[in-house]
């Protein structure tokens, strides 16, 4: 496995004190007010190690691999302000909630070339066949109201509407606590997995922004506006699950979850 880009030595009599540091360090920079509570959990860690020397060489490398990695990750788009401009005209309304994801796209990623990667394919022509099938269809069996959609249908999608990053951080820690595991093989698991859900979400909202499709209650509130004569408008069409402030497209969900399986 390639290691990632911070350029310090990877001698394995230092791991087990540099495991908790670098992962501490950068911890108490982001929570800052949780500080003693990590003082304490890193205390307990370096208990384990018996060899003086392993532990000291191994403190000062593990608090040189998070200033490393957050030097690296200190200019990565992260935190820059959203420019998304709502489409409107002249003195007509929209709603004023910023999307959520808007600068995500163009975050650097951890492992990917490019947040646009693997960037799907457009969204199907709204004078297409393709859309008015996909269109007919959410509006029946998507909606509040439908009356053809099965009682299965509906627990699916409460199911997977509650799958998002949070549950997969969960079954990611629950494999930590399986017999057998060194503390250097959890932390490169969950290394590996946080990174890898990070590009996932970059590529969703590279994505979600690129072709910036409207949300079905959008599309079905305006079913006369898409130059479909196969897309009827339902002025009152409502969907079964609150509309995520995002474009359409691209579903996290979806990608969390095939990252994670491969």
């Amino acid at each position: 496995m390639t290691p990632y880009d911070t350029g310090l030595d990877r001698n394995p009599a230092n791991f087990q004190p540099l495991t908790p540091l670098s992962f501490l360090e950068r911890a108490a920079s982001i929570f800052p007010d949780q500080t003693a509570g990590f003082d304490t959990a890193l205390a307990a860690s370096l208990e384990q190690v018996s060899d003086a020397n392993a532990r000291t060489s191994g403190s000062a490398l593990g608090r040189r691999a998070a200033a490393v990695v957050v030097a690296l990750r200190a200019s990565d788009g992260a935190n820059a302000v959203p420019l998304y401009r709502p489409v409107t005209s002249p003195g007509v309304y929209v709603a004023t909630p910023l999307p959520v994801g808007v600068v995500w796209g163009k975050v650097k990623p951890w492992v990917m070339q490019s947040g646009s990667q693997f960037r799907p394919p457009p969204p199907p022509a709204l004078s297409s066949a393709e859309w008015a099938r996909a269109y007919n269809e959410v509006k029946e069996i998507g909606g509040k109201a439908s009356t053809t959609r099965t009682a299965a249908q509906t627990e699916t999608a409460r199911f997977w509407e509650m799958t998002g990053a949070g549950a997969y951080k969960e079954v990611i820690a629950s494999a930590t606590r399986a017999p057998g595991r060194s503390l250097l093989q959890n932390a490169r698991l969950l290394a590996l997995a946080s990174m890898a859900l990070a590009d996932s979400y970059i590529a969703v909202f590279d994505a979600k922004y690129t072709y910036n499709f409207w949300r079905p209650l959008t599309a079905i509130r305006n079913g006369d506006i898409d130059g479909n004569d196969a897309t009827a408008l339902e002025a009152g069409w409502v969907p079964l699950i609150d509309i995520p402030m995002s474009a359409a497209l691209a579903d996290p969900k979806n990608f969390l979850r095939d990252t994670l399986n491969d």
